[in-house]
């Protein structure tokens, strides 16, 4: 089983760039968005 998480898309948090160190490396916001999404992808795997 495979579950796939997609951040390249068009959304209010990439947009903003106070929520970045830089362009690749994210504040802990996001990385808790991500994690958010990553957790339910998994769920929907059971």
């Amino acid at each position: 089983r495979t579950a796939v998480v997609d951040w390249r898309v068009d959304r209010p948090e990439t947009r903003d760039p106070a929520l970045f160190f830089d362009a690749p490396h994210y504040r802990e916001p996001v990385a808790r968005l991500i994690e958010r999404d990553i957790a339910e992808a998994l769920r929907r795997l059971h």
